[in-house]
């Protein structure tokens, strides 16, 4: 039974680490992942990333993600865009920590799924599409912790 797989291979190998490499070993270490989140994992590695699979990892660049991003928005919705590139990021944190050369420092120097502000704002689109209320939340976010349900439609 291997309980840490990237920690078993040699640093020369791990620099040519491949996405899905880095899946495979992200989902042998996360043994408690529940059944519905590895569901959601393989479809977008399956759907969103199937391109990417075979490409080492060191390969995968910022603007490479912000393209990916704005194609997986137009395609799929900014919802999924965005929770395509949490996992990406998880996937890249999770190399980060665990792929090091011989010295123990990370084969992977930064994450490339940095960029938030390139990501979706979905504030609006949380609250059902309605700009009255959200812009209500943002105004009196001071009070949000008292506020009710109840009490903000009495408002409107």
């Amino acid at each position: 039974m291997v309980l840490n797989p990237p920690a078993e291979k040699k640093p020369e190998v791990l620099q040519g680490t491949t996405l899905q490499q880095a899946f495979d070993d992200f989902v042998a270490v996360r043994k408690k992942l529940k059944a519905r989140t590895l569901c959601d994992y393989q479809r977008i590695m399956k759907t969103v990333f199937a391109d990417w699979q075979n490409k080492a990892m060191l390969k995968i660049n910022k603007d490479m993600v912000a393209k990916r991003h704005s194609k997986i928005g137009a395609e799929h919705g900014e919802a999924y865009a965005n929770l395509s590139m949490r996992f990406l990021r998880a996937l890249f944190n999770f190399a980060i920590a665990q792929y090091e050369d011989c010295n123990g420092h990370s084969i992977l120097r930064e994450n490339p799924v940095t960029r938030q502000q390139i990501w979706h704002n979905q504030f609006f689109t949380c609250l059902g599409g309605n700009a009255e209320l959200s812009l209500y939340f943002i105004t009196f976010s001071w009070r949000f912790s008292t506020l009710t349900i109840k009490n903000v439609f009495k408002h409107f």
